[in-house]
């Protein structure tokens, strides 16, 4: 149809040498994972606790991620992260970046320790809009870092 030819697809690439060793070797029971979770310790002593900041669209799931990884640290079911998916707004915190943190705002320090700072940014994206999404999260992530 429409007068052109066909023309064969073209060949997949082989996989990147990347991933086809594993960078480091991961328990492979669950009980042992778990167990690392819940004793993990970060090798700095400057800071007690692992900070992640989960950020993206409302919707994306940060919720949803949050939920399971709580329920399965504590060994019961919890909710504690509530999830409206459908609504357009958030029930979690927002982050504007228009409005950089002053000195007046709650919770605001001029000199953060290493324990007070975010060490690990983990954004979240739904699957179903990352391809027309895809630079969003990159012009996100630099204006969270600055």
């Amino acid at each position: 149809m429409g007068g052109e030819e066909s023309k064969p697809a073209p060949p997949t690439p082989p996989p990147s040498p990347c991933l086809r060793q594993p960078w480091r070797t991961l328990p492979t029971r669950t009980e042992d994972n778990l167990n690392f979770m819940k004793s993990y310790q970060p090798r700095n002593q400057g800071a007690r606790h692992l900070r992640i900041l989960l950020h993206g669209p409302v919707g994306a799931g940060k919720s949803n991620f949050i939920n399971p990884v709580e329920s399965a640290l504590r060994g019961v079911v919890t909710g504690r992260a509530e999830t409206d998916a459908t609504s357009g707004s958030s029930f979690t915190l927002k982050f504007c970046t228009d409005s950089p943190l002053t000195k007046d705002d709650p919770g605001y320090k001029s000199n953060p320790s290493l324990d007070d700072k975010v060490h690990v940014l983990l954004y979240v994206v739904p699957v179903e809009k990352f391809s027309k999404t895809v630079g969003i999260p990159i012009k996100s992530i630099f204006l969270v870092k600055n």
